[in-house]
C-alpha cells in the first residue's frame, strides 16, 4: 500500500514538472535587453560634439569593427530578460497630506 501511494506520488510530481517545464520553455520573455550601437560608432552628445568640433579634436567617424564571436555574444544576450523595478506607491495618508499641501501652498 505504502510503495504503491509512493509511485502514485512521485508520477504525479513527475507530470507537474513536466508540464511547468514545458509551459515555461513555450513562453516568450516580455523583457529583452536591446544593445545599442552594434554596428556604428557611439555619437558624442551635442554639447561635447560642438567642444569637439571647436578646438579640432572630433574623430573621423568610421563603422565599428565586429567579430563574429562578439555578434554571437550579442545574440545569446538579447534573449537576457531585463528587470523592472516599480515606483513605490506612495501611502494613503502620504497622499492626502502632500494633496493638501499643494492645495495649501497656492493660497
Amino acid at each position: 500500500m505504502y510503495m504503491r501511494c509512493l509511485d502514485e506520488r512521485e508520477a504525479k510530481l513527475r507530470a507537474i514538472t513536466a508540464s511547468i517545464k514545458q509551459s515555461q520553455e513555450k513562453s516568450k520573455p516580455i523583457h529583452t535587453t536591446k544593445l545599442a550601437y552594434i554596428d556604428s560608432v557611439v555619437k558624442p552628445p551635442r554639447t561635447i560634439a560642438k567642444i569637439q568640433a571647436k578646438n579640432g579634436i572630433l574623430f573621423a567617424k568610421k563603422p565599428a569593427q565586429t567579430s563574429s564571436s562578439r555578434i554571437a555574444a550579442l545574440a545569446l544576450s538579447q534573449g537576457a530578460k531585463k528587470v523592472v523595478t516599480q515606483k513605490c506607491k506612495k501611502a494613503p495618508l502620504m497622499a492626502k497630506t502632500l494633496s493638501f499641501l499643494k492645495k495649501w501652498n497656492r493660497r
